[in-house]
């Protein structure tokens, strides 16, 4: 609690509750006024959550001029956000772009407090950010936990994750919630045709093209070849 009293006052700090009781008293000699509060009563005891009223007197010792009273509010708040992800559940298989649903709110609610997070492995040494929400998350208009962030699980390799949503409030309290999952995407890449074009006229010159792919798990395998038309002309098989 800071203030400034234009000349060097005698001053007092009463800190009161909602039911105007006085809970903590602070008093001191000066023009500048600085003090910590710890959200405790003169006796010790840690208060309960709520709305504080701080009233600040000053009176000049030579003159006895008294200052009109000054006056804030402070709020305790040891209470954690509430939040959730509701999908995927937990230790679900996941694949391609998957849609997670998430609930998140506090009466503190700090702007940009929301974070997803995921991290490769059972138990991530490392986050990587997706997505941050400047507002509360709250159910849409039919009651369901809305899409936060769709999930492309396609780029990564296949391995246990876990997915975290922070929560933040404006007083320091701290809300995550894991949820683990694991990741398998069957993924084609590195596809090729050579030579292309090629020239299949029995001359002995690039008359076959060899397509090539590779598979980021043992899969069974088929190649359809199509026309223009989308007609298949050949399939191979493996």
């Amino acid at each position: 609690i800071r203030a400034n009293i234009n000349t060097s006052a005698d001053w007092t700090i009463n800190i009161k509750d909602s039911s105007n009781n006085t809970k903590r008293t602070f008093a001191g000699t000066s023009s500048y006024i600085e003090r910590t509060w710890d959200g405790k009563d003169t006796q010790g005891n840690v208060q309960p959550d709520g709305t504080y009223t701080y009233a600040i007197d000053a009176t000049d010792p030579v003159t006895d001029s008294k200052a009109n009273q000054a006056s804030g509010l402070v709020t305790i708040d040891t209470t954690k956000p509430t939040g959730s992800i509701n999908s995927p559940l937990a230790n679900a298989g996941l694949s391609g772009i998957v849609p997670v649903k998430a609930l998140a709110n506090d009466e503190s609610w700090l702007n940009n407090g929301c974070l997803l997070y995921y991290g490769q492995g059972a138990s991530p040494t490392s986050w990587v950010l997706v997505w941050s929400s400047w507002w509360p998350v709250l159910p849409d208009a039919e009651g369901n936990p809305p899409v936060i962030y769709n999930w492309d699980t396609s780029t990564l390799p296949n391995d246990d994750y876990v997915l975290k949503l922070g929560i933040t409030d404006r007083a320091g309290n701290v809300t995550n919630v894991d949820v683990p999952v694991k990741v398998y995407n069957v993924t084609i890449y590195n596809l090729s045709a050579d030579p292309h074009p090629f020239s299949p006229n029995d001359d002995n010159a690039k008359d076959t093209t060899t397509i090539r792919a590779a598979v980021n798990t043992s899969a069974d395998l088929t190649i359809n070849i199509k026309d223009s038309s989308n007609n298949t002309k050949r399939t191979f098989a493996g």
